[in-house]
């Protein structure tokens, strides 16, 4: 999991949060999104943490999961393993 602080206090994005295949659907990805999520909300002052992700992946669950709430929601035009509408999540702290 990654994430990039550079914009703080607005935001902070996260990014990667990705599990090896043979570990998936264990809970080891939400274990990992909430221990980033504990250590970003340790940001002094900060007023949201931000994501994008895309609709056809198990990430929106994950996400929704931990508390995120959509506020967008683009078309993705591309052909690729990962189509699906681009979805933007935000937490406001």
């Amino acid at each position: 999991m990654t994430w990039d602080p550079r914009h703080r206090p607005d935001y902070v994005e996260i990014g990667h949060n990705g599990i090896r295949e043979q570990y998936k659907r264990r809970g080891y990805g939400h274990m990992q999104l909430e221990e980033a999520l504990r250590r970003i909300r340790e940001y002094e002052g900060l007023k949201r943490i931000i994501v994008c992700t895309n609709s056809n992946l198990a990430a929106p669950r994950n996400y929704e999961s931990a508390g995120f709430v959509l506020y967008n929601r683009k078309p993705n035009k591309t052909e690729s393993a990962y189509t699906g509408d681009y979805l933007y999540y935000e937490i406001i702290l």
